[in-house]
């Protein structure tokens, strides 16, 4: 069964924990779980440190969906003046930053962006497995 889910939070970094407990909340169960918290993290961080929602304490959207052995995660937020680098490169093992596109893109099967006029949405979706 399709099953969709969102919650909507403050663009602030101490509420990335909710997000993540959100996530593993709703998909209780499910094979794709730990990764999805993973992506979930990945992308609610960078909402709130690189986005416009985050610059003006506004909010962000988590999205959860589950169908047909697929879990798609997705953050809508207000978007921000750089594009998202949709093939990121890990950075050197000394760098503390700069790693979360690059975990989301080797968890995903697929994962992208979506640009509104007033804002973003980037998504990701995991096999049933975590297999990407």
């Amino acid at each position: 069964m399709d099953r969709q889910w969102s919650r909507m939070f403050p663009a602030l970094l101490d509420k990335v924990g909710e997000a993540r407990s959100f996530a593993r909340e709703v998909l209780a169960g499910h094979p794709s779980v730990d990764s999805a918290e993973l992506i979930v993290s990945e992308l609610v961080t960078n909402s709130v440190l690189h986005s416009l929602s985050g610059e003006y304490s506004a909010s962000f959207i988590l999205g959860l969906e589950v169908r047909s052995g697929v879990v798609r995660v997705s953050v809508v937020d207000l978007g921000s003046e750089n594009d998202v680098d949709l093939n990121p490169q890990l950075p050197p093992v000394d760098q503390e930053n700069g790693r979360g596109l690059a975990i989301v893109a080797l968890l995903a099967k697929e994962w992208g962006q979506d640009c509104f006029p007033s804002g973003q949405r980037i998504w990701a979706e995991l096999v049933a497995d975590s297999a990407s």
